[in-house]
């Protein structure tokens, strides 16, 4: 199921990951019924700040001012992490993810 591959990779988005899954050679997925909602990404969007609340900073480069949040803890991932650190980058709004176990 796309749900299972989709923890697995990461919590990568669904729309890329089945774009990733029909460019793949012998890749294939069951049909899931399931709604595409994933939990642990829906609480990484609730607690981000929208990138055009930040105008009071003014950056001129790559990772002169990051935003941190650490979201959790919540219901382990396949991999045992019950954390998520998210970092954003104010110039680039480039975001980095990382998964935690503590």
């Amino acid at each position: 199921c796309i749900h299972l591959l989709h923890r697995c990779l990461g919590h990568i988005n669904f729309k890329m990951l089945t774009q990733t899954v029909k460019l793949s050679e012998g890749v294939k997925l069951k049909k899931c019924n399931k709604y595409l909602n994933c939990n642990v990404c829906s609480q990484e969007k609730s607690k981000v700040t929208p990138a055009n609340r930040m105008n009071g900073f003014k950056t001129t480069e790559p990772l002169e001012v990051i935003f941190a949040d650490l979201i959790g803890p919540m219901k382990p991932s396949l991999g045992g992490a019950c954390y998520i650190l998210s970092i954003l980058d104010h110039y680039s709004r480039h975001r980095f993810c990382y998964l935690l176990k503590n």
